[in-house]
């Protein structure tokens, strides 16, 4: 009963689902303005920033084929991604939009491996990228570990001069955001320093998997706290949040509803937090805020969350005591 009250006054009483894939008509301008930063480690795991016009949550992104890993809409002007592993020099960063359009801008891998403590003796060894160096006195490394996964499934742990290969041809596996989550209840709590927070309840919308009846296969969601007003790809803390209940809409179950709780931080000051879900095992993630709209006195009214990105002022807001 306590569930269902809390439910409806996010809502407004109405359990309403919002088609993810209703784009409001034809898609706007598309283009990259700028990546922060320009140039990072060949490794790969580089937390990477695209400026431009026109991102949704199906925007995929790709540099020299290879997927980035945890792509995240932050607003239509802003994305952010985990870089994937490759070869020293430029690079080509290729956006693709739901409609078929197309951005690029130029990104530039430098080395991030080590050479040790080479004497100063010429490295003679031939073999594969990434083996550790034979040279005379060379004690260090190229690269990292050279992956040895197999092709052919998303299973392909193996890595690429230190980085992970998640392909499931070794060019970058495909993305597989969920459509539309939302952090439903509560937004805004007060916890003390280092203490486990209330519970707090997402929304999760997966076409042909949350509509089933029962917890969704495959889907992954977690609560996480960060910064008050940072980003949430990096620096914040998630933990998982178990499935719940159908939600019903119209008499069939639609969104699912997930529950979980994270630990406080243990400095006292304002924070944010938020829910986010994956359909790929936890690879990549749509994360979600309130969905604000000024209708419900800063709180979500259960139509925005993912739907129009992450933002700071609609996440949850922490305040540790």
């Amino acid at each position: 009963m306590l569930l269902g009250l809390l439910l409806m006054a996010c809502t407004g009483g109405d359990i309403q689902k919002p088609d993810p894939s209703d784009s409001g008509g034809t898609l706007g301008a598309f283009e990259v303005a700028g990546l922060d930063p320009a140039e990072g480690s060949s490794a790969g795991g580089t937390d990477l920033r695209l400026s431009g016009l026109g991102f949704t949550v199906e925007t995929e992104v790709a540099i020299d084929g290879a997927a980035c890993t945890g792509v995240a809409l932050l607003s239509p002007e802003l994305l952010a991604c985990m870089t994937p592993a490759g070869a020293l020099g430029a690079a080509e960063v290729r956006l693709i939009r739901e409609d078929g359009q197309t951005a690029t801008a130029e990104y530039t891998y430098i080395d991030g491996g080590t050479t040790g403590g080479d004497g100063g003796d010429t490295d003679t060894d031939s073999g594969t990228i990434g083996d550790t160096d034979t040279g005379a006195d060379d004690t260090g490394t190229t690269g990292g570990t050279d992956g040895g996964g197999t092709d052919g499934g998303t299973t392909d742990s193996g890595s690429t001069d230190g980085g992970t290969d998640g392909g499931t041809d070794d060019t970058g596996r495909v993305v597989e955001t969920v459509d539309y989550c939302h952090l439903q209840w509560p937004c805004e709590q007060t916890v003390a320093a280092g203490e486990v927070s209330d519970t707090v309840y997402c929304w999760v919308y997966e076409p042909g998997v949350t509509d089933a009846v029962g917890s969704a296969a495959g889907i992954v969601v977690e609560v996480g706290v960060g910064a008050d007003g940072s980003n949430p790809v990096s620096g914040w803390t998630w933990d998982s949040a178990a499935w719940l209940e159908d939600v019903y809409y119209e008499k069939s179950p639609s969104n699912d509803l997930y529950a979980g709780e994270f630990t406080a931080p243990s400095a006292a000051g304002d924070y944010d937090y938020a829910c986010r879900a994956s359909a790929d095992g936890g690879s990549s993630w749509t994360v979600c805020d309130s969905g604000d709209d000024g209708a419900l006195d800063g709180c979500g009214d259960g139509l925005g969350g993912s739907l129009d990105g992450y933002a700071a002022p609609d996440a949850g807001q922490l305040t540790v005591e």
